[in-house]
């Protein structure tokens, strides 16, 4: 497995995070604070997409579930994209792919 890698894309209050690597419990206390710093920032729209995640595990989806959160307290909108890999396989087993809202992919 590889290291989670978090590439960053940002214009007028919106925010892309590619993900990948492996989003798990080694690494998703990272990902917390990137969405935390740009909660605070005032950040207006996070879309999370996660089609290059080799591996997902349960801390993941805990990370995922919490910028959920994050995003309803501070009235950020927040999308996931998925389709393909660990990531959607593991969304859709858990059946969180219609609690976190999802959306094309703004880049491929």
């Amino acid at each position: 497995m590889h290291e989670l890698r978090i590439d960053q894309w940002a214009g007028a209050g919106r925010h892309v995070l590619m993900l990948s690597g492996s989003l798990d419990l080694d690494s998703a206390a990272e990902l917390e604070s990137v969405l935390a710093r740009l909660a605070v920032d005032g950040a207006q729209e996070i879309e999370l997409d996660l089609r290059d995640l080799e591996f997902l595990d349960s801390a993941g989806l805990a990370a995922l579930l919490a910028c959920r959160d994050l995003c309803a307290e501070g009235g950020t909108a927040c999308y996931v994209v998925s389709g393909r890999g660990a990531a959607d396989k593991l969304l859709s087993l858990t059946g969180l792919q219609g609690v976190l809202p999802g959306r094309a992919p703004t880049f491929d």
